[in-house]
């Protein structure tokens, strides 16, 4: 394993965030940073977080005074990290496998045009209900998963980049307002580059959706920059869905 630097963004939701801790506590011995950025008040989150810090010298918080937005959060962390892999969470998932963290990366280091994994996701704790025929995701090529259990696309509750994507392509496009589509826009801009994504089926995690961006105003036009911005271009995953994934409510 080589160092890793995970960035978390968070917004109030300090129950979430509790969570996360005690699930990721549990699950990564990796060498790592962990940056996060607060974009909220609450007190509840800050004693959290401190008490994090207090507690692992490899975590720290950098305080915003307002809520920047998804792209603005996740590229002020990337300018503070250190090392050659990024990781970018949300508060909001659990981890269900414990090499979750170790398997991304390898999926990276043995494919050097792979510029971005996710791992697989589920959206229900009921083992019952979780499938687990898990394919990897190439160019626009998004799977045959079933859609009540595992996204049939990579979003970015959860995923690892090399650094040298950054390098390559810029950071991600703070013209998106505060939520929404930065993910899939810098999917886009991977593919036109020639290069590739990828799920680690190895990597499982779970994902309380919308947990966030269910209080949080903004993003509303988020849509059609995105639409203006990527319209019929070969590469926008969005407009290359099959009708029954375009449908999707993350879509709507």
């Amino acid at each position: 394993m080589e160092p890793i630097s995970i960035i978390m963004p968070v917004l109030g939701q300090h129950q979430y965030t509790k969570l996360f801790f005690e699930k990721f506590n549990k699950t990564v011995s990796e060498d790592y940073e962990f940056i996060i950025i607060n974009n909220g008040k609450d007190k509840e989150t800050k004693d959290i977080i401190q008490e994090q810090i207090e507690s692992n010298y490899r975590i720290r918080v950098i305080e915003n005074e307002k809520n920047t937005g998804v792209s603005a959060s996740w590229n002020q962390g990337i300018k503070e990290s250190k090392y050659d892999y990024i990781c970018i969470v949300n508060n909001d998932i659990e981890f269900l496998s414990a090499h979750w963290l170790t398997e991304m990366q390898n999926t990276l280091k043995k494919n050097s045009n792979i510029y971005w994994t996710s791992p697989a996701t589920v959206y229900t704790k009921d083992s019952k209900k979780q499938c687990f025929k898990i394919h990897h995701y190439e160019q626009l090529r998004y799977g045959d998963n079933q859609l009540d259990c595992f996204a049939p696309y990579i979003v970015g509750c959860c995923f690892m980049i090399p650094r040298k994507d950054f390098d390559d392509l810029g950071l991600f496009d703070e013209d998106f307002d505060i939520k929404y589509y930065e993910d899939l826009d810098f999917i886009n801009r991977i593919l036109e580059s020639g290069n590739k994504v990828m799920m680690t089926r190895q990597s499982l995690i779970y994902h309380a959706v919308g947990a966030t961006s269910r209080i949080t105003p903004g993003g509303g036009e988020n849509e059609s920059y995105y639409t203006k911005k990527w319209g019929d271009s070969r590469f926008n995953i969005l407009s290359k869905q099959p009708p029954k994934i375009k449908s999707i409510k993350h879509f709507n």
